[in-house]
């Protein structure tokens, strides 16, 4: 919550009730957060690469030639010839929600979660004055700036120029993020390291 010293005082302000989270665009936002490339481009987020569907989301990008949820993957491009389409990924977007909601309850407690882009919290006693509670909004805004993609470190234990320490900091750096430490690889990729790292890589990835 916000400092005690941002609490604006009581009968000198109008109040309000609630505060409400509608994440717009929320499975194009995660795939643009996702994959930089596709940030500022019109992308449809669809079940399936395929011409014989519609979008189920657009991009803000998309929006703005009147894509919407709904539109066939024909009439976008018929507005949109250079429309990305994407696959939809339910695990992540499932995954960015929990992160999303933990990042609000830092700030204030859920009251309501509607569906998985959208959910309510109900102001109590001085919060409810709108100084304090765009205070907490703002609040909010900050926490989910911290929401990104979950990272895995990985690290030798005999790594001479950066030792094991080195590693485990840029881990607990990076909110979420994974260590794993490889026994008996130094500062270079071993090959015997190889196998174990590229699994690894792959068990992070699919996990998403």
């Amino acid at each position: 919550m916000c400092p005690p010293s941002h609490y604006s005082k009581e009968g000198t302000h109008p109040t309000v009730e609630w505060l409400f989270l509608d994440l717009n665009s929320y499975f194009a936002s995660v795939e643009q957060q996702e994959r930089p490339e596709l940030r500022g481009r019109p992308i449809g987020i669809v079940p399936l690469i395929t011409e014989n569907t519609c979008c189920i989301a657009a991009s803000y990008e998309a929006k703005a030639y009147g894509i919407k949820t709904g539109t066939s993957v024909a009439d976008a491009k018929l507005v949109c010839p250079h429309l990305q389409l994407v696959e939809g990924r339910p695990k992540l977007y499932v995954e960015y929600h929990h992160r999303i909601t933990e990042a609000v309850q830092s700030c204030i407690p859920i009251s309501h979660v509607m569906s998985i882009d959208e959910m309510a919290c109900r102001l109590m006693g001085r919060e409810r004055f709108i100084p304090n509670a765009n205070a907490i909004a703002y609040q909010i805004k900050e926490a989910l700036r911290k929401v990104a993609t979950p990272t895995l470190v990985i690290h030798g234990d005999e790594d001479p120029i950066l030792p094991l320490p080195h590693g485990r900091a840029t881990a607990d750096a990076i909110p979420g993020a994974k260590f794993l430490v490889i026994e008996g690889m130094g500062h270079d990729i071993s090959p015997r390291a190889q196998k174990r790292i590229a699994q690894a890589i792959l068990e992070h990835t699919a996990a998403r």
